[in-house]
C-alpha cells in the first residue's frame, strides 16, 4: 500500500511535468510520441514508474526523457527508484526473517513436543516394567537380588535397549539405581534412576566406572589423612621425648657440676 502510495505521487508529478513538456513542444518535437507513449495517461505513468523498477522497461529510458524536460525531474526519479528498490527489498527480507523466526519457533516447539512425548512413553514403559516386578514378586520394592534376576533375563534387557539404557552387568545397574543405599528399590527410585541414566548420554558400565573410582579415591584420600594424622602424632610424641632427654641430661650435667664443685671444696679445706 504505501509502495502504491509513493507510486502515485511521483506519476502525479511526473504527468504534469510530461503534459507541460508536450504542451509547449513544437510539432518537430521527436520526443513528443514517447511522452504521449509513457506519461500518457495517469495509469500509464503508474505503469511506466512500476515497468521501470519491475524490469519491463529499461529505466534509462525513461530518465531520458526526463532529462529532456528538466534535471531535476531527472533527480526525482532516481529517487524513485532507490525508494522502491529499498521498499522492496525491506519487504522481501522482512518476510525472510519472519519465516526463519516462525520456522524456528515451530521446530523448536515440536522439538519439545517431541521430547515431552518421549519422556512420557518412557516413563509409562518404565512403570510397566517394574510393575511387572511388583507383580511377580509382590512388594511395592524390590530386592537387589531379585531385581538381578529379572533384568539379567533377555526380555527385560531388550525392553530396557529400547529405551536407550544398555548395561552389561545387573548388579551394576541396581547400584546406580540404588541411591539411597538401601538394597532396595521403588517404582519412583527405578523410573528417576533410568531417566538420569538416558538423560547423561553414558553407558551404564562407565557410570559404574565413574562411581568405583571417585569411591575409591574418597578412600585414597581419607586413608592418607588418616596416615598423616598418624605420622603427625609420632612426630609430635618424638619431639616430646627429646626435649625430655635434653631437659634430663640438663640436669645430670647440673647435679655433677656441683657435686664437683664440692669434693673440690672440700679437698681446698
Amino acid at each position: 500500500l504505501v509502495l502504491l502510495i509513493v507510486t502515485f505521487l511521483f506519476s502525479v508529478i511526473f504527468i504534469n511535468a510530461a503534459s507541460q513538456y508536450v504542451a509547449d513542444a513544437s510539432d518537430s518535437d521527436l520526443y513528443v510520441g514517447e511522452f504521449k507513449e509513457y506519461f500518457g495517461s495517469l495509469f500509464m505513468t503508474m505503469v511506466t514508474l512500476f515497468m521501470s523498477v519491475a524490469g519491463g522497461i529499461d529505466w534509462w529510458t525513461v530518465l531520458r526523457l526526463l532529462i529532456e524536460i528538466h534535471i531535476g525531474y531527472a533527480l526525482l526519479f532516481m529517487l524513485f527508484v532507490v525508494i522502491t528498490v529499498l521498499a522492496v527489498l525491506n519487504v522481501i527480507s522482512a518476510i525472510f526473517v519472519n519465516d526463519a523466526i516462525e520456522s524456528t519457533r515451530t521446530d523448536h516447539d515440536l522439538r519439545v513436543q517431541g521430547e515431552l512425548e518421549e519422556t512420557r512413553l518412557m516413563l509409562e514403559r518404565l512403570t510397566g516394567i517394574f510393575g511387572n516386578m511388583e507383580k511377580l514378586y509382590g512388594t511395592q520394592q524390590i530386592s537387589e537380588r531379585d531385581f538381578v534376576e529379572q533384568v539379567e533375563r533377555e526380555e527385560v534387557k531388550m525392553q530396557l535397549s529400547v529405551l536407550g539404557l544398555h548395561y552389561t552387568d545387573g548388579r551394576n545397574f541396581f547400584r546406580l539405581l540404588d541411591v539411597d543405599g538401601s538394597r532396595w528399590l521403588g517404582v519412583d527410585e527405578f523410573v528417576m534412576g533410568c531417566l538420569s541414566l538416558k538423560g547423561g548420554a553414558l553407558l551404564i558400565d562407565s557410570n559404574v566406572l565413574i562411581q568405583d573410582t571417585r569411591s575409591m579415591v574418597t578412600t585414597m584420600a581419607r586413608s592418607t589423612k588418616n596416615a598423616m594424622e598418624v605420622i603427625t602424632t609420632s612426630v609430635k610424641m618424638l619431639c616430646d621425648k627429646v626435649a625430655e632427654l635434653e631437659r634430663d641430661c640438663d640436669l645430670a650435667l647440673s647435679d655433677s657440676r656441683s657435686d664437683h664443685d664440692q669434693l673440690v671444696h672440700i679437698s681446698s679445706t
